[in-house]
């Protein structure tokens, strides 16, 4: 291929396009030869044109690469290049070479020398009149100006430019600027004075005799100006829009997006960048069945234009609609070059219309449910909406309202009934006016209806229309009415049983009873009726309207009606006679109630405890009458309010009779709390004066051990003031402070008698002047109405003296113990003791009663020797029990003497020896010199010889 383009003889050159540069890749050798510059040797590959080229050519390469990659066709055009002095007319065409995507990647560029001379047939004057030739009729404006500024040639498009003929032009001061290899813009001043912009490009040559000329190149541009200018300003409105608009590239593949503006960036949140190259529908996000896409898909096929709304998405992800208007873009061969997309954000409208259809379809269905009837009509009466309870309200349809030509005749047979309608109607002068009124309307079968109608004047596609709103209130205003009677009923029923329960008197009670019904019933006569014991009876109260008969004071001497009726009242019957004539009643009966006048009755049982006491009874003399349900309830009632006031009566009586009863016992009871009362207050001082006197502590302490009061003697017993001590916690105080072991135990015991438990111990207190006491504190807590403790009780006991007496009594009970041990012992011993003598008595007595007679004098007087001494001896031993005894009832008297002790000792022994005899050896000794003691010689005998 290299070999093929160096036979060229025309200059070939090959460019890239990379991010918006020209990169040299290479060209022949023809070019470098054509532009007198040595490639090889710069090195110029991917180096920018401005690197590696003459400056001007490469200007030339940039201005025409533009049109050729926004066409993405071959461009073509003549450029004056200046080489040193010389001035050559080279031909440019540039062709794009087109990449996957369809874009521009590179351009090859070839170059044509116009003067060059043909080298293969060295005609160069053909050449040069083919130059001329070429001046001659170039399309831009040829001036070669002398060294002075002097046009020397003017080709035939200078004429055109300059208005003038090149005659006049030939010899003339060119005027302009002049400044040799550079490319200006210059406003032309023409024969008429008018201007116009052309484009100037200016070169140096030489001519014969090395004289310097400027030729210039003028190219009117007043249209391309004037198109740049409309460029210019169709750029700044579309870019100004507030539309966003999006061009694609149609003769590339998939549509790819090459302009957006920024209104597109702001409706969608992409920017430029990030949509030119892409195809546009990645705005649907997943949503690609949508019904104007198919229209759209189906207008791109028939290259035509397109109006569609479509869901898109923004950046973000949320949803906006986009009311889309598409239009095909053809080229002067008529071939689709681009489309052009106007989008215009219509979310709002798209809510605002759902919001609508939604509001529609609720208003639709409110209308087909409200329980109200709903009109809409113009001024002359004709109906646009007429929902279903309307026509259940009215029996009429819309079409027969319409019909009616005016339906006001409908709904209001009387004519002033329609003319008042119609003068409400005529009270809404202004859009938004409301008015509500009540009527009374007449249906399609004629039932008249009490309605309350609420209208308001309101504007409805430009015109005035009344909407209204029938509101059936009959069966309301029906329960006011009942509700008005029975409120009027109430009240007068509240009044009676006022009145009655404000009298204690039973005569007024009744009197006022019979009135106020009778004349709520408006009755000919209201009587009470009142049953003795044996069930007779009398009229005892009566009301009775004026030409009736009275039946105050009369009696029911009618066995039948005690039989028949007494016991169904007790139990609470009521009876009813609207007509005594056609009543389905006894004779007697019928009899009895025409001879008292009466056509038509009503009778309510007075009943309380079990009790029938009488009848209640509304007479009518002179007619029959239907009575009400609601007339036997409110008699009922009346009868029980009575009940209540006869038992209330009667127990007023008897309340008198207790009062005075109770009067003289509270005489008797007042004086008796008044002793009573002077002895709570002496016990009361007693028992305070006690309090205070008492050796007891006692006081009272908050939850948390604060001292709140105390006692007199506790006071007395710290040693501070009573100020000093109230706030103190008690474990603090000085009768527990002593020691911290017992303050740590007191205030445990507090902490303990804080959480409601009672705590009681023993412990050592120390009192004024260190006197130590040992006392019994106990801690009780006082709890309020929700459980809560609510201050505890402290009482301390000095329990010193009763620990002593507790001591003193242990050690009496162990002396006491000993003695009882000793007086066991001696029981034991004393019982031995006594039995050997009454052995000895008894052996000696019996010895005598048989044998005396056989014994000598001296045996004889032996034996009852021996008799005598066991009695002795028995007389001593009870003589030391009854000294135990006395021990025992510390009533033993001591008799002192002074003795000599071994003397004393040597007489008891002897005594001893000789009771028992020679058989036993009786050992004495005797240690000291002091034998002289004072003791009670009989009780010591006794406890030595015991």
């Amino acid at each position: 291929m290299e070999q093929i383009l160096e036979h060229i003889a025309c200059g070939v050159f090959q460019i890239a396009i990379e991010e918006e540069k020209l990169l040299f890749l290479g060209a022949n050798s023809a070019f470098s030869q054509m532009l007198a510059v040595d490639l090889v040797d710069l090195d110029v590959v991917r180096k920018e044109l401005h690197g590696c080229l003459p400056q001007n050519f490469a200007q030339a390469i940039y201005a025409n690469s533009v049109q050729c990659r926004s066409q993405k066709q071959p461009v073509t055009s003549t450029e004056w290049i200046e080489y040193g002095a010389d001035l050559k007319a080279i031909t440019l065409t540039l062709s794009p070479i087109l990449n996957a995507d369809g874009d521009v990647s590179q351009i090859v560029g070839t170059c044509q020398d116009m003067y060059r001379p043909d080298p293969l047939h060295k005609h160069w004057q053909i050449q040069a009149e083919r130059f001329a030739h070429l001046i001659r009729e170039n399309s831009d404006a040829v001036i070669v100006v002398d060294r002075e500024g002097k046009v020397q040639y003017a080709n035939k498009a200078a004429e055109s430019l300059f208005h003038r003929p090149v005659s006049e032009l030939i010899g003339e001061i060119f005027g302009l600027p002049v400044v040799s290899g550079e490319r200006t813009d210059v406003d032309i001043i023409r024969k008429g004075g008018e201007t116009t912009a052309a484009e100037m490009r200016v070169v140096e040559t030489k001519g014969e005799g090395e004289i310097t000329y400027v030729v210039a190149s003028l190219r009117d541009i007043t249209a391309r100006k004037q198109s740049e200018e409309s460029l210019r300003l169709r750029e700044r409105a579309i870019a100004a829009s507030s539309n966003g608009i999006i061009i694609t590239d149609s003769r590339q593949p998939n549509q790819p997006v090459i302009y957006v503006n920024p209104a597109f960036e702001r409706i969608t949140g992409y920017g430029a960048d990030e949509v030119i190259g892409r195809n546009c529908s990645f705005l649907q996000g997943y949503n690609r069945d949508q019904p104007g896409l198919t229209e759209l898909r189906k207008c791109l096929a028939e290259q035509r234009e397109c109006h569609v709304v479509l869901s898109n998405y923004r950046k973000n992800g949320s949803q906006f609609w986009n009311d889309l208007y598409v239009s095909p873009v053809f080229n002067e061969y008529n071939e689709l070059t681009n489309y052009v997309g106007i989008q215009t954000d219509i979310t709002e409208r798209i809510r605002a219309e759902l919001d609508l259809r939604e509001s529609e379809a609720r208003l639709s269905t409110i209308f087909a449910t409200v329980k109200e009837g709903i009109v809409f009509s113009d001024e002359w009466g004709h109906f646009e909406v007429f929902n279903p309870e309307m026509e259940n309200l009215t029996g009429y349809t819309m079409q027969e309202a319409n019909a009616s030509g005016d339906f006001t005749n409908l709904l209001y047979p009387n004519p002033a009934d329609r003319q008042m309608a119609l003068d409400r109607l005529k009270l809404l002068d202004r859009l938004g006016a409301t008015c509500e009124t009540e009527t009374t309307i007449h249906t399609k079968n004629g039932e008249p209806k009490i309605v309350l109608v609420a209208t308001s004047l309101v504007s409805y596609k430009g015109r005035k229309m009344f909407l209204s709103a029938y509101h059936d209130i009959t069966e309301r205003k029906r329960n006011e009415e009942k509700l008005k009677h029975q409120s009027e009923r109430e009240r007068l029923l509240s009044a009676i049983t006022l009145e009655i329960r404000r009298e204690l008197n039973l005569n007024k009670i009744l009197a006022t009873t019979v009135s106020e019904v009778r004349q709520l019933l408006h009755s000919d006569r209201v009587v009470i009726y009142q049953f003795q014991p044996d069930w007779t009876g009398y009229f005892i109260v009566e009301s009775v309207e004026e030409g009736c008969e009275a039946v105050l004071g009369k009696t029911i001497a009618d066995s039948y009606f005690t039989e028949e009726y007494t016991e169904k009242y007790r139990l609470g019957r009521t009876s009813t006679i609207d007509d005594i004539l056609t009543a389905n009643i006894s004779e007697c009966h019928r009899n009895l109630l025409a001879e008292h006048q009466i056509r038509a009755n009503l009778v309510v049982p007075i009943t309380f405890s079990g009790k029938l006491w009488g009848l209640l009874l509304a007479h009518q003399c002179n007619e029959p009458r239907s009575w009400q349900q609601f007339e036997v309830d409110l008699l009922k009632q009346i009868a029980n309010h009575v009940a209540i006031a006869i038992q209330q009566a009667e127990l007023y009586q008897e309340r008198q009779i207790l009062n005075t009863e109770l009067q003289i016992l509270n005489a008797d009871l007042e004086r008796q709390v008044a002793e009573r009362t002077a002895q709570l207050e002496q016990q009361q001082f007693e028992l305070q004066e006690y309090i205070n006197a008492m050796a007891t502590f006692n006081g009272r302490l908050t939850s948390d051990g604060k001292i709140l009061t105390i006692n007199k003697i506790a006071q007395q017993s710290a040693g501070l003031p009573l100020d000093s001590l109230q706030g103190m916690f008690f474990w603090d105080a000085p009768w527990w402070s002593y020691d911290p072991r017992v303050q740590k135990k007191v205030r445990e015991a507090v902490e303990q008698a804080a959480e409601g438990k009672v705590v009681s111990f023993e412990e050592r207190a120390k009192v004024v002047e260190s006197e130590m006491i040992i006392a019994n504190l106990g801690l009780v807590p006082v709890f309020d109405d929700r459980g809560e403790v609510k201050y505890l009780i402290a009482e301390s006991h000095d329990i010193t003296n009763i620990r002593h007496a507790e001591e003193v009594l242990r050690q009496s009970l162990e002396k006491e113990k000993e003695l009882g041990e000793l007086k066991s012992r001696f029981v034991s011993i004393a019982s031995h003791e006594f039995r050997t003598p009454l052995a000895t008595i008894q052996a000696a007595s019996d010895l005598l009663k048989h044998y005396s007679h056989k014994m000598t004098e001296q045996k004889r007087i032996e034996r009852l020797n021996k008799i005598q001494a066991e009695v002795r001896n028995m007389t001593s031993l009870l003589e030391e029990v009854l000294i135990i005894g006395k021990v025992e009832a510390g009533k033993l008297e001591l008799h002192p003497t002074s003795v000599d002790l071994k003397e004393f000792c040597h007489g008891i022994i002897d005594d001893v020896y000789y009771s028992l005899g020679t058989k036993h050896q009786i050992d004495f000794s005797f240690e000291g010199c002091d034998y002289d003691a004072v003791v009670d010689a009989k009780l010591y005998v006794r406890l030595l010889t015991t």
